[in-house]
């Protein structure tokens, strides 16, 4: 049975959402009314509605794990806008996550992942005018997912827009149309992922022997399942022998690297 993935999307209003709800054919699905909830006919791509309300970021977060049967493997993302007076209109990652008036600070991890500039963002509580990047729920829908998922399978993309335009929804569509196209190849890689963290029944061979064993992130687990694949089609001796003398990850990636260069080159 192939294995799927599960995408968990939080925004904060229509204009955030419906790009996506248009992509994936989702519907609402009106018997959680607690905030707007969407789904798509495969019940593999959801999205909350949660408004700008940050008091309402972790209770949505937590409403649609519950409400989609999230597992450990679902993959994350908080797609919308973020405030700043210069340089707008630009699409970031966001790889640093402040609170304001705490000295709290959370760095998501972000690999594979070089067609989207980097930027840190400043959550606060109202608006402010301070000249730096900021938004509203970045730093927490990153805090409550974290705590039921990998963070390499948590991504925060953020648009920068000034106050003038936060009322102006025809511009903030605009700006979603212009960058949803990266947003999906972002969203493909973290499908990928999602898929490897659940570790499913047509994983190769040696897979779950060697995951449980020795610690794996999500990037590591994505390496080892493509490695695998290509060392059992060159080798049918028992590979867990020789990893007996290696004790960590990426000493396991190196090993397999070497070796299915090794035959390659005999073959």
């Amino acid at each position: 049975m192939k294995n799927k993935s599960k995408i968990c999307r939080l925004v904060s209003s229509i204009e955030e959402a419906f790009p996506f709800i248009n992509y994936y054919k989702m519907e609402l699905q009106k018997q959680f009314n607690l905030f707007p909830i969407y789904c798509d006919p495969s019940g593999e791509n959801w999205l909350v509605i949660s408004d700008e309300n940050k008091k309402n970021t972790s209770f949505a977060t937590i409403y649609l794990k519950n409400c989609s049967e999230s597992k450990s493997n679902t993959g994350w993302i908080n797609c919308g806008f973020g405030f700043q007076e210069k340089k707008i209109s630009n699409c970031y990652l966001i790889d640093k996550l402040s609170k304001a008036n705490t000295m709290e600070t959370l760095y998501p991890s972000i690999v594979n992942v070089n067609f989207f500039d980097r930027a840190e963002i400043l959550s606060v509580n109202k608006f402010t005018n301070k000249d730096c990047f900021w938004d509203f729920n970045s730093f927490d829908f990153y805090k409550t997912v974290n705590k039921f998922v990998n963070k390499e399978l948590i991504y925060i993309i953020k648009i920068s827009i000034n106050r003038n335009n936060f009322l102006d929804n025809v511009i903030k569509k605009q700006h979603m149309k212009k960058y949803f196209e990266k947003i999906i190849r972002l969203e493909n890689i973290l499908k990928k992922y999602s898929i490897i963290e659940s570790e499913s029944i047509d994983s190769p061979k040696f897979f779950c022997q060697i995951t449980r064993q020795f610690h794996f992130t999500t990037s590591e687990k994505f390496q080892l399942h493509t490695l695998l694949r290509s060392w059992n089609n060159l080798y049918s001796r028992n590979l867990l022998r020789d990893l007996k003398k290696v004790n960590k990850a990426d000493l396991i990636l190196k090993f397999l690297k070497s070796d299915i260069k090794k035959g390659k080159l005999i073959w």
